[in-house]
């Protein structure tokens, strides 16, 4: 099994958004910000992306085709370390 050793985050629109919860809560909020996130390992990009949503800049949803996952976080990128457990970090509900 390849470990993921990294990974981009790309800003988007949040109409871009295709994750039906994720455009659902965009559209119930304020304040949000949209990233495609691309997981790497050791053989390069990953197949799929996943889409993240920050809420009022401290709580992500991150979904990977699925219904996304909650944290609460830091930033853009502590989401992401969060979900993917790098460096000890856990997801924070």
């Amino acid at each position: 099994m390849n470990e993921t050793l990294g990974y981009t985050l790309e800003r988007i629109k949040t109409e871009d958004l295709s994750a039906i919860d994720l455009t659902a809560e965009a559209m119930h909020v304020e304040a949000c910000e949209a990233y495609s996130v691309i997981l790497y390992d050791d053989n390069g990009p990953k197949a799929s992306a996943a889409e993240m949503l920050i809420v009022d800049g401290c709580r992500a949803g991150i979904s990977w085709g699925a219904d996304a996952d909650w944290t609460d976080c830091d930033s853009p990128e502590d989401a992401i370390e969060r979900y993917l457990g790098i460096d000890g970090k856990e997801m924070l509900n």
